[in-house]
């Protein structure tokens, strides 16, 4: 009797043992599964800001970029428009110059005609005044003699 009991009671024994073992697996595998997911939602979490910082880092860069690239545009615009300005001033001086050189050769050309009418229109009195001169003194010799 008593190995009976001590055979009895070793089996409920072995069976809690058993049930045991079996609810204690089931236990640690949902624990697991649970550890497993909060182990996936965090490196998601450090994956996703890990990415933001990047896509943030990258964003920075291109903005960065593009404000160099405008920066040098704008340098180029106003390069370009200064030159252009210059150009543009140059080309007045020298359009200027031109102006200014044909206006005085108008001017010395009206000048020379003028001073050339002028001379004419002299040597055509000092003739006429010596016609009458001569033509008076042919008269008052005349008049002498007659």
């Amino acid at each position: 009797q008593a190995m009976w009991r001590q055979h009895v009671h070793r089996s409920i024994y072995i069976r809690l043992h058993a049930n045991t073992v079996i609810v204690q697996s089931v236990f640690r595998m949902a624990r697991c599964r649970i550890n497993m997911k909060e182990q996936y939602h965090h490196a998601t979490a450090i994956q996703c800001m890990f990415r933001g910082r990047r896509v943030r880092q990258q964003q920075r860069e291109r903005m960065l970029a593009a404000c160099a690239i405008q920066s040098f545009w704008r340098k180029y615009m106003m390069m370009n428009l200064s030159a252009s300005i210059l150009q543009a001033w140059a080309r007045q001086c020298k359009e200027s110059a031109r102006y200014k050189k044909m206006h005085r050769g108008f001017v010395l050309l009206q000048a020379e005609t003028r001073s050339k009418a002028q001379r004419h229109n002299f040597k055509v009195a000092i003739q006429s005044v010596i016609v009458i001169q001569a033509m008076w003194r042919q008269h008052a010799h005349r008049s002498i003699y007659i």
